[in-house]
């Protein structure tokens, strides 16, 4: 019986591959990711803009916007 059970696990992990295969499969797209910043003078060595400047969301597949905020409550 646990001979049966293996067996189909591995025809099933089979099939899962070849159509993976067939059908061209791809890893996920770079992810987009917006952040904003209290204001646009805010102190430029925040985190979000030290990773920026040397590319650690690029390194890890994140298109990575910047926003200031305009300010004072109107």
């Amino acid at each position: 019986m646990a001979r049966i059970l293996c067996r189909g696990r591995l025809l099933a992990a089979l099939a899962i591959t070849i159509g993976s295969i067939i059908t061209g499969w791809t890893p996920a797209t770079a992810a987009a990711l917006t952040v904003g910043k209290a204001a646009p003078n805010a102190d430029p060595i925040i985190p979000v803009n030290v990773g920026d400047k040397l590319g650690i969301f690029k390194k890890h597949g994140l298109d990575l916007t910047i926003v200031d905020f305009t300010g004072a409550a109107r």
